[in-house]
């Protein structure tokens, strides 16, 4: 994994800490940069569990924003640097704790087949079905991820093994779930979230990825 701080502030002693989704590095949160005044760190390319936990642990309280796969990885990570105490505030976009589920997640033969048909063309259609329309889509590129296919198929094949990992009593405080999902299927998310009374739904019209809704979470709340 790699953690990178998208700003720094010492002057602070708490920490956004966003976990990004599959497929991705840190130019997806390129435009963040200097939006916010406080802390704020990028996790991303989940191709270990390799995790710098002295870059987190200078900070007393931590606010989670977690989007996509990431949704279910965080907390599992951070538990098991003890580090799952410190979350203050908690939010996941598009995504749920249970990863790749045939109920409350993607299913499992969908992730296989992206496993086994992964190239450049693919990876492609992915980030197409990430974005609601052309305009979305637009925008998401110069933000697109400059990763090579083997790396992306590694990353799959070890986010089923992750997603093994016995999962954590953990409850986001927030989350937020887009109608237009076409990646984390809206309905799948919904469904996890039915009976969790600790978490505040929040429906958006919106797909996997929106600018605008990203800053509007991790910039404004």
């Amino acid at each position: 994994m790699q953690i990178e701080f998208l700003n720094k502030n010492d002057n602070f002693d708490n920490l956004r800490l966003i976990f990004s989704g599959y497929g991705q590095d840190r130019r997806i949160f390129d435009y963040l940069l200097a939006q916010y005044e406080g802390n704020l760190a990028l996790v991303y390319d989940y191709r270990s569990l390799d995790f710098d936990e002295s870059l987190i642990t200078p900070y007393k309280t931590i606010e989670l924003f977690a989007w996509s796969m990431g949704v279910m990885i965080a907390p599992k990570v951070l538990q098991a640097h003890n580090l799952l105490d410190r979350v203050v505030k908690s939010t996941s976009i598009n995504g749920t704790v249970y990863g790749i589920d045939d109920t409350f997640g993607i299913a499992h033969a969908m992730w296989q087949a992206t496993i086994d048909s992964i190239n450049e063309k693919t990876a492609m259609k992915f980030y197409q079905r990430m974005c609601t329309d052309k305009a979305v889509f637009d925008e998401f590129l110069p933000f697109s991820c400059q990763r090579s296919v083997q790396e992306l198929k590694n990353e799959l094949e070890f986010i089923q093994k992750i997603n093994q990992i016995k999962g954590t009593n953990f409850k986001y405080n927030t989350a937020y779930v887009g109608l237009k999902d076409r990646i984390f299927p809206s309905a799948a998310q919904l469904c996890a979230l039915e009976n969790v009374k600790e978490t505040n739904v929040i429906t958006t019209q919106t797909g996997h990825f929106d600018i605008n809704l990203f800053k509007q979470i991790l910039i404004n709340d």
